[in-house]
């Protein structure tokens, strides 16, 4: 991914369609959510997740941003991908029917997936080496 152009990619968000300056060619052939797994469909519209949010330090580039459905993404808010597995693992622990748990159990293995490759992307997603050095001694002790 190191030194690919970005390219021009447009996605139906929720009030009309965005255009987002975020992908590269290798990104556009992740068809599916990086917390479900659920694959794109018309039913199933992709948005554009900035795993460390904005808020809280994360970086406007591509090695921050992945595509998520809208219920992920809606779910996630703000959310550090570390806080919203925790937030899934309670969610299971208090899941009562089977299909809901089995739904759960496939949402966090994925978002397992997410929290590991941000642990070793390390300043690469990050606004500022503050930002990043702020991370690693809450997330990564």
């Amino acid at each position: 991914m190191v030194g690919e152009r970005p390219i021009l990619c447009n996605l139906t968000a929720h009030r009309g369609t965005t255009n987002h300056k975020f992908q590269t060619p290798n990104d556009l052939d992740d068809k599916r959510c990086c917390y479900c797994g659920r694959a794109f469909n018309h039913h199933v519209i992709p948005t554009i997740d900035h795993l460390i949010p904005q808020s809280k330090g994360g970086a406007k580039t591509a090695a921050n941003k992945r595509r998520c459905c809208r219920a992920c993404n809606t779910q996630k808010k703000a959310l550090m991908p570390h806080d919203f597995l925790a937030y899934l693992q309670g969610e299971y622990d208090r899941a009562g029917r089977a299909a809901t748990a089995r739904n759960l159990l496939e949402k966090i293995a994925h978002t397992r997936e997410v929290v590991h490759y941000v642990n070793s992307a390390g300043p690469a997603v990050f606004r500022t080496e503050a930002d990043y050095l702020w991370f690693k001694r809450r997330y990564l002790k």
